[in-house]
């Protein structure tokens, strides 16, 4: 178990990497409980029928209700064609908590204690080229939050990844902080 928590001015957090099998384990539970689809689910399906393929055309086919209600056409992705962890680029992203960061560097989040951790964990997806998952609970800005991530890389053929598509589900919506 990878489990780290931090705790500093701006925000703490506790992170624990999970296995495939157990979010798996949970997203199966998730559906029988509650009758709707996991959108982390959908998304590690559509990567396990093929990790190669073109995000453009093996993703987008696959719509799901995202976990804000809204209708959505593709899953959220990360450019990290950059060596600069920091200067991944975030496309589609709606963010839980501090809105639309789309087309922003990681380093620009505005919390920087998570914008590290995101960091991290994107390198370590690039880098070991499987799903990887996390269970995170944090406090940011006096805003508690707690969820599940995936993040699925695509693998090129000879450029190994340069995106990472990812997914969330809210455990707890975004409240103040106790």
């Amino acid at each position: 178990m990878d489990l780290t928590t931090e705790v500093c001015d701006e925000a703490s957090h506790t992170r624990e990497r999970l296995s495939i099998d157990r979010l798996m384990r949970t997203e199966n539970a998730f559906e029988e409980s509650s009758g709707q689809s996991s959108p982390l689910k959908s998304l590690y399906l559509a990567w396990l029928s093929n990790p190669k393929a073109d995000p453009d055309t093996q993703i987008i086919e696959r719509p799901y209700l995202h976990a804000h209600a809204r209708e959505s056409l593709s899953f959220p992705w990360i450019d990290v064609s950059d060596e600069w962890p920091l200067d991944y680029v975030l496309h589609d992203h709606n963010g839980i908590t501090f809105g639309d960061h789309s087309g922003q560097r990681v380093a620009e989040y505005p919390v920087w204690t998570h914008a590290r951790w995101c960091a991290i964990e994107y390198e370590q997806c690039k880098n070991e080229e499987v799903p990887v998952a996390h269970y995170i609970d944090q406090t940011i800005r006096g805003v508690y939050r707690e969820y599940l991530r995936l993040l699925v890389p695509v693998l090129g053929e000879s450029t190994g990844v340069q995106k990472i598509f990812y997914s969330y589900r809210v455990l707890t919506p975004p409240q103040a902080a106790p």
